[in-house]
């Protein structure tokens, strides 16, 4: 079985989209807050602030994030064994560890609302935004790790 060493170039990468991971999946999530609030709340003319800047963050880190993870791609197809890369296993761990913790997060905050009675649409929307951005990493990455398994 051939010995992996961890390189400084695979951390940067791999650290880099994760980051733009973060980043964006934060600021669409903030976007998506800032729409439903625009909607529900006419008067909430100071959400266009809060939008523009998820607008920017988002056009800088979905290209980022796309090209760096089409790249993976192609570089894992072309040589299955790098799925048992160190630093590749760790950072989806990572991925998979968050998306968990935001997923129980919001499911908490929830049952909270609703016992507590402050269960409204606009608290109902930007909950599913939240489960349903966090759930995607979640079931993206949870599918890379098993595809890892099998190879």
């Amino acid at each position: 079985r051939p010995q992996f060493t961890v390189s400084a170039r695979d951390f940067f990468i791999y650290a880099l989209m994760f980051g733009a991971l973060l980043f964006g999946a934060l600021h669409l999530v903030q976007l998506f807050h800032a729409l439903i609030d625009l909607w529900l709340d006419q008067s909430s003319y100071r959400q266009t602030g809060r939008m523009r800047w998820a607008i920017a963050v988002l056009i800088v880190t979905a290209p980022v994030f796309l090209s760096l993870t089409l790249r993976e791609r192609d570089t894992l197809a072309s040589d299955p064994a790098l799925y048992r890369s160190a630093v590749r296993r760790w950072m989806t761990y990572l991925a998979l560890l968050s998306a968990s913790a935001v997923l129980l997060g919001a499911l908490i905050t929830v049952i909270y609302s609703f016992l507590n009675g402050d269960f409204t649409l606009q608290f109902c929307l930007k909950a599913l935004v939240v489960g349903l951005v966090a759930g995607m990493i979640f079931l993206f990455y949870l599918n890379d790790i098993r595809k890892g398994d099998a190879s």
